[in-house]
């Protein structure tokens, strides 16, 4: 396991940009445009997944923002107390981690650089401890949520096959693109590079594309990447990995 690495302003920059670029072409409030636009509410510490824009820590953040500070400065200084309070943060032990929903019984799956290796984690050399790490997490929930119906994924990764191959082809074959995804790296991981940086070349053309958009649509099409969402039977993943 290696050391986890925080994520650069320079990144908080780029999704505040986007959503104040969005609340005024959808003529919405900016601190709701921060709310639904950005990873804000996650990486200040508001780890309930709820985005209650009552959230005590969100609050906290609002009232910089309404008292002129810069969102981005503003989000990154609450993250980065929080990145450093306690122990030295490490990174997790596996690439993936799953959600169980109790209300549709189901499970999303999320990936996470563990930077336990210089090489990417989705290299083919590291397919096969990936691959593991999926069994190891199917094997669980099969062990500890034997109800679960589905699997659910939502990621800008499915646009590599280094990503896709190490899913069933059922899964894959179900992928569309989807006008979600910007509360979390689901969406705004492809501006992180391996080594936790930000990819500069990828962000530049983010920008500029932000800043020429006059329409929603534009804005949506200024990502790199498609946001790609997909699911498939629980028994589909029980089958393709041997559990």
């Amino acid at each position: 396991m290696g050391e986890k690495v925080p994520y650069p302003q320079a990144f908080f920059q780029l999704q505040s940009e986007f959503a104040l670029k969005i609340a005024k072409i959808k003529g919405i409030f900016p601190d709701d445009a921060l709310l639904k636009y950005t990873t804000f509410y996650i990486r200040i510490g508001g780890e309930d997944w709820e985005f209650d824009p009552t959230n005590e820590l969100w609050q906290k953040y609002i009232l910089q923002v309404h008292n002129q500070v810069n969102p981005a400065a503003a989000a990154y200084s609450m993250y980065f107390r929080k990145f450093y309070s306690g122990l030295p943060p490490k990174a997790p032990d596996s690439c993936f981690s799953y959600e169980y929903d109790n209300n549709n019984k189901s499970v999303s799956i999320h990936f996470q650089n563990n930077f336990s290796d210089i090489s990417s984690p989705l290299s083919a050399v590291n397919t096969p401890a990936r691959k593991n790490e999926l069994r190891f997490i199917f094997q669980n929930i099969k062990a500890n949520y034997p109800e679960t119906r589905s699997v659910i994924g939502g990621t800008w990764l499915f646009a590599y096959e280094a990503y896709r191959r190490l899913f069933p082809p059922e899964y894959i074959a179900g992928l569309k693109v989807q006008n979600r995804g910007y509360k979390g790296n689901g969406r705004w991981g492809q501006f992180i590079m391996n080594s936790g940086g930000l990819n500069q070349a990828r962000a530049d053309q983010f920008i500029e594309s932000i800043k020429r958009a006059e329409s929603e649509k534009e804005l949506t099409n200024s990502f790199p990447y498609d946001y790609l969402e997909t699911q498939a039977a629980i028994n589909v993943f029980y089958r393709y990995f041997s559990v």
